[in-house]
């Protein structure tokens, strides 16, 4: 039973707010009606006034006014039309300048890459360079060392081989002097032995 109530009570309440809600906005409309009523009646007096008092004046005023606004709007078409054309032929050149600059990007990447690649045959060869000069710097050092010992060498060649020549010599009975078969040493031909 004392639920029943509490609705009763909650309802009569919503209905109280729905009722004060609606209260307020037909109020708030009146006040808008009357409003735009009174500026409905300014307007229609001015609309009178313009009609009935000014008259052939205020009529050729307009008309010179229109004529004025139509030059203006002649001139403006023109500029307006100017204006596209001057678009059209800035689009024409701009797609030219593009595919211009894509041809030269491209071309700058060949280029680039032609000179990545030329940099790195640059790299190889100055490295084939070095590792030449450098067998060539051992190489005069090797023969430098070979130039400074070769007297020596010379020396000790011609000492080995007259030590080898003469104990061959020796071992074999001969004395020294042209050993050849048939050929007479002058010691021999004078009968000297």
């Amino acid at each position: 039973m004392r639920s029943a109530r509490l609705c009763s009570d909650l309802l009569c309440l919503q209905s109280h707010h729905y009722a004060a809600a609606l209260m307020d906005r037909v109020r708030d409309a009146g006040r808008v009606i009357a409003a735009l009523g009174a500026r409905n009646s300014e307007l229609q007096r001015q609309v009178d006034e313009v009609c009935a008092g000014v008259g052939p004046e205020a009529v050729a005023a307009a008309e010179q006014r229109a004529l004025g606004l139509e030059a203006e709007v002649e001139r403006l078409r023109t500029e307006l039309q100017a204006s596209t054309e001057r678009g059209i032929e800035l689009q024409t050149w701009l797609e030219a300048s593009e595919r211009k600059n894509t041809k030269l990007q491209t071309h700058l990447r060949v280029s680039v890459a032609e000179a990545c690649s030329a940099r790195a045959d640059s790299l190889e060869l100055i490295r084939r360079l070095e590792e030449s000069r450098a067998e060539a710097r051992r190489a005069s050092e090797a023969l430098e060392a070979e130039i400074r010992l070769r007297p020596e060498k010379d020396k000790k060649l011609i000492e080995d081989y007259k030590g080898e020549s003469d104990r061959s010599l020796m071992g074999l009975g001969w004395r020294s002097g042209p050993c050849w078969p048939g050929v007479v040493s002058p010691s021999e031909a004078r009968g000297v032995s």
